[in-house]
């Protein structure tokens, strides 16, 4: 367990002009006691969470306490309706087909992870995907791969509250 250490939250807190003596005063108060284990995430969830261009972290001023809350919020939305709601940088298959060719080995890392788990192998896993209009082409099936990646690591995120 990882627990309060006031120097190194101090180092931290230096090292960065924009927080304020206010500020570090509140993120101190915020982190004593604290018994938690900091939150980690798989390769892919860390793309993922940069292509929703969410800010999240270890140690933020509290003045981005909206963004933790606009990342919950987005990643909760992501499980409950699915990736095909139109979310930032998994709209457009310019953007989808950039994601999946940027993150390709991750995507394939954790789809054979999955289909081994589901004892599947991994192109029946990805025949079972419900994409919208269904794999036509190059380009559909990066974007279903992407889609997959963006619900995967938005179960991650949820699993791990």
């Amino acid at each position: 367990m990882t627990r309060y250490n006031q120097d190194s939250v101090q180092q931290a807190i230096d090292a960065d002009p924009r927080i304020g003596k206010g500020e570090a005063k509140l993120i101190h108060a915020m982190l004593k006691g604290r018994h938690e284990e900091p939150r980690t995430y798989s390769e892919l969830t860390q793309a993922v969470i940069a292509q929703l261009n969410l800010k999240v972290g270890l140690l933020w001023p509290p003045s981005h306490q909206a963004d933790d809350e606009h990342a919950d919020s987005t990643m909760r939305d992501i499980v409950n309706n699915g990736a095909d709601g139109g979310y930032h940088g998994f709209t457009y298959y310019r953007d989808t087909c950039a994601f999946y060719d940027a993150n390709e080995d991750a995507i394939w890392s954790a789809i054979c992870d999955d289909a081994d788990a589901l004892d599947l192998t991994p192109m029946n896993l990805v025949a079972d995907f419900e994409c919208g209009g269904g794999i036509t082409d190059g380009d559909t099936f990066k974007n279903a791969l992407a889609w997959y990646a963006l619900e995967r690591a938005a179960n991650e995120w949820t699993s791990s509250d």
